[in-house]
């Protein structure tokens, strides 16, 4: 199967403060869903042979989910369930959501039985930009944007297909970790969870930080 692009979502966020700053978002739930539209067409664009997996944490218009629909592959909500909520949308803690999602998302493969050569993991409203290139994603290892000593970029890596079993046990795992008194920054604990992966200096990926009132934009 061709690889798939997992994105992780929430449209609608909550109102709790993250521990290092009181906002949550600058973005208005329609800046967020276009964001996010564009984040599905850039990896049309530079990766046109994945298939895309949107994985939803916020209740959408049905018009939102709509337009999701058909632009992607696979749409999964997971509003409904209680700890999504919890931790998505009423937690402190950014990377306790980030990791849930990626885990619901890498169930949802699974369940399907899908066998993709690459799962990416990609956050709604980054995208990819002209520097991606598939040809340095490792099908053997995860593959991460290093950048520093111990520091990895969390809104855009990939694991193996064959490691997705793997993947949802790490994630659980974070997921346990950060439902503890710890809050470690998600892009140093998580690279870190794996045995092996290369890391890369450049993954091919932007956006535009939601705490960052300049709007401006980050590239790796």
């Amino acid at each position: 199967m061709a690889d798939i692009f997992v994105i992780t979502s929430v449209i609608h966020v909550g109102s709790t403060p993250w521990t290092y700053t009181p906002t949550r978002s600058i973005f208005t739930p329609e800046q967020r869903f276009a964001q996010t539209v564009g984040t599905i067409e850039s990896v049309r664009k530079y990766c046109p042979g994945a298939k895309i997996l949107l994985v939803e944490a916020s209740c959408l218009e049905p018009s939102q989910t709509a337009t999701f629909e058909s632009l992607c592959d696979y749409v999964h909500n997971v509003n409904a369930l209680d700890n999504t909520r919890a931790y998505c949308l009423n937690s402190s803690k950014k990377g306790l959501g980030d990791a849930w999602l990626f885990q619901q998302g890498l169930e949802f493969i699974d369940r399907l039985g899908l066998t993709p050569r690459v799962i990416f993991k990609m956050s709604g409203r980054y995208w990819l930009t002209e520097k991606f290139d598939r040809a340095i994603i490792s099908e053997e290892v995860p593959t991460f944007r290093q950048t520093s000593a111990r520091s990895y970029i969390t809104f855009c890596f990939s694991i193996p297909g064959s490691m997705c079993k793997t993947g949802i046990e790490i994630m659980k795992k974070t997921v346990t970790m950060y439902n503890g008194s710890k809050n470690p920054s998600i892009e140093d604990y998580l690279a870190l969870q794996f045995s092996h992966i290369k890391a890369v200096s450049c993954i091919g990926a932007a956006g535009q930080i939601a705490v960052d009132s300049s709007l401006s934009v980050y590239s790796v």
